[in-house]
């Protein structure tokens, strides 16, 4: 405040906007080259720690009618605001800057047009399928794109925009009319202009369908290779998205050892850039833990999910949980509990114009023919029938609080720290016992460099600038071990 105080008595605070925006702007474009490469991590990690900067800046165009900055800002931190959850404002500001006369190029208008469709897709517009114009509005970015990539002759526009299409199609939305390409036809555009990435994404696609159809070895053999291009390609993100899904076609196979090991390393990929605990991976292993017959580690796993799932306001997530919370109550023979839970989940996903995930269904339908054939078909069927008359926000009560004589369901707020790998977590614990690099170094037997470098990324991921703000924040960020102690693994 202070600061603001003297540049306003100065008469300074415009040409510091300025120089603000000029500074984020040159950060954003280089934000937007780095984000599907080795460098993704830490320009992620960066991305959310100037989130709010990019927040100020964007404003301040708006103010000044500068749109084409706006244009470009936007573009630079879509791609960080999809990954980071931020679906709703991202395209919120997205909308704004499309509504701008002559915000952007042609190409980057396009682009901007791309990642709407892409964060209308991830806060749920598609799948919700009402008729609330959301379609109609999709429609009409992706018709207005493949017409600029066409105007343009832009290869990697058109890539995009008939990717789109694809994945729309997955939620069973048909837009006839629009002009795109096969798949093969994609995959072949992929490799002629070198994207890894567009190869990745179709190859999952592929996958998904031949996973729809039952046929598991194709989805594994697509999988497999995207998963060869990400890693040779050092891109990150796209490794975790893909072993997730590899660890679905696992699970269908019911070879959940596998289907662990591959969640697991997504989880920890997607913790080394920055990004936390992906609801849909915290909701996966849940259904292992349960097969594993864990249900104190299955039922938090399936209330983790859920908050996340509610904190992004996404139902589909929220009734793919309650299914999650049904099968626990099959599992534990409360049958009755397990068919109001169906019943509010299938209502949810009907309501959504949508349906279960294919790598849970083989899940459901074990636990439900379970439920049934404990409560007798009749008595489940009127469960299911009462079920459905609960709204969303009823039913995950019941399921985070089953009831009077049961032990409520514990939900973890790890937060940020969810983010830390776990060498990262013993190196912040050691710093909130006081030591220094040298002495942390000793005790985990690595370099006093390597040391120094966790906690550099420890202070990233948690955003804070100094190792003493972090031993003052280590209690509530529950990084102070239980017993006070560490123990060293050599």
């Amino acid at each position: 405040m202070y600061a603001l105080e003297r540049l306003v008595e100065h008469g300074e605070l415009d040409d510091a906007r300025a120089s603000h925006a000029a500074w984020m702007d040159g950060c954003s474009q280089q934000l937007l080259r780095s984000v599907r490469g080795p460098d993704q991590g830490r320009w992620l990690r960066w991305a959310e720690r100037e989130h709010d900067n990019a927040r100020a800046v964007l404003t301040w165009a708006m103010e000044q009618q500068q749109a084409q900055l706006a244009a470009r800002v936007t573009a630079g931190f879509s791609w960080s605001w999809l990954v980071h959850l931020r679906w709703s404002e991202g395209l919120e500001w997205v909308h704004k800057v499309l509504a701008l006369p002559n915000a952007a190029p042609p190409r980057e208008r396009a682009m901007l047009l791309i990642w709407a469709i892409q964060l209308a897709l991830f806060r749920g517009d598609v799948a919700s399928n009402r008729p609330s114009g959301a379609l109609a509005t999709l429609r009409d970015w992706l018709e207005e794109c493949l017409a600029l990539a066409e105007t343009l002759g832009d290869d990697e526009l058109r890539l995009s925009a008939s990717g789109m299409i694809h994945v729309i199609r997955e939620f069973g939305v048909e837009l006839d009319g629009l002009p795109h390409m096969s798949l093969d036809e994609l995959q072949s555009m992929s490799r002629r202009i070198g994207s890894i990435f567009g190869e990745c994404r179709g190859l999952e696609v592929m996958a998904r369908r031949a996973l729809r159809a039952g046929d598991l070895d194709t989805a594994a053999s697509r999988l497999n290779e995207a998963a060869r291009l990400a890693r040779a390609a050092g891109d990150t993100l796209s490794l975790a998205l893909v072993l997730n899904q590899l660890g679905d076609v696992e699970r269908a196979r019911d070879a959940h050892t596998r289907a662990r090991a591959l969640y697991q390393e997504s989880l920890a990929l997607f913790a080394d850039l920055g990004l936390g605990a992906q609801p849909n991976l915290v909701h996966n292993l849940g259904y292992l833990a349960l097969a594993a017959g864990n249900w104190a580690d299955a039922a938090a796993r399936f209330a983790d999910a859920l908050t996340l799932f509610q904190r992004l306001g996404e139902e589909r997530g929220l009734a793919e949980c309650l299914i999650g919370f049904g099968c626990l109550a099959a599992a534990a023979g409360r049958a009755a509990d397990a068919g109001t839970l169906f019943g509010a989940a299938e209502a949810g996903l009907e309501a959504l114009g949508t349906q279960l995930w294919l790598a849970n269904r083989p899940d459901y339908e074990r636990w439900r023919a379970r439920a049934r054939g404990s409560l007798g078909t009749v008595a489940f069927a009127r469960t299911m029938a009462a079920g459905r008359l609960l709204a969303l926000g009823e039913a995950t009560a019941m399921a985070l609080e089953p009831g009077p004589g049961r032990r409520r369901v514990p939900v973890r707020a790890d937060g940020k720290t969810s983010s830390l790998t776990p060498r990262e977590r013993e190196v912040a614990q050691l710093v909130a016992r006081g030591l220094t690099n040298r002495q942390i170094a000793g005790t985990l037997v690595i370099s006093e460099k390597t040391a120094a470098n966790h906690l550099q990324h420890v202070l990233e991921k948690l955003d804070l600038r100094t190792r003493t703000q972090l031993a003052a924040r280590a209690p509530e960020l529950g990084l102070v071990p239980e017993n006070g102690t560490h123990t060293t693994r050599r």
